[in-house]
C-alpha cells in the first residue's frame, strides 16, 4: 500500500485531546471547537492525529519556513515544540 496523509478540518461534538505533546491551549478540545484530524499510511503503519486549530496552524507554519526539510526530517506530530528547539539550537 501506498503512502498516503488525509487532513481534514472538522467540528467536534465530544470532547478530545490535542495530539501536541505543548499544547499552545489547554489540550482540550471542547464540543463545537474546530480541530484537524489527520490520518495517514506511512512505513506500513495507519495513523490519525487531532490538532486544535492553533497547534495545526503552528504545524503548517513550520512545515512553510522549512520547506527544503525532506519529509521525513521535518517535525513529527505530537512533538512540534520539541522538533522546534533541535533544529533551532
Amino acid at each position: 500500500m501506498g503512502e498516503f496523509t488525509n487532513r481534514r478540518t472538522v467540528t467536534a461534538r465530544k470532547h478530545h485531546q490535542c495530539g501536541e505533546n505543548k499544547c499552545v491551549r489547554t489540550k482540550e478540545i471542547k464540543p463545537g471547537d474546530q480541530y484537524v484530524r489527520i490520518t495517514g499510511h506511512h512505513d506500513g503503519s495507519f495513523f490519525h492525529f487531532k490538532l486544535c486549530i492553533r497547534c495545526a496552524d503552528l504545524h503548517c507554519k513550520v512545515w512553510t519556513v522549512f520547506k527544503y526539510i525532506h519529509p521525513d526530517e521535518g517535525p513529527p506530530l505530537g512533538d512540534l515544540f520539541w522538533w522546534l528547539k533541535e533544529a533551532l539550537s
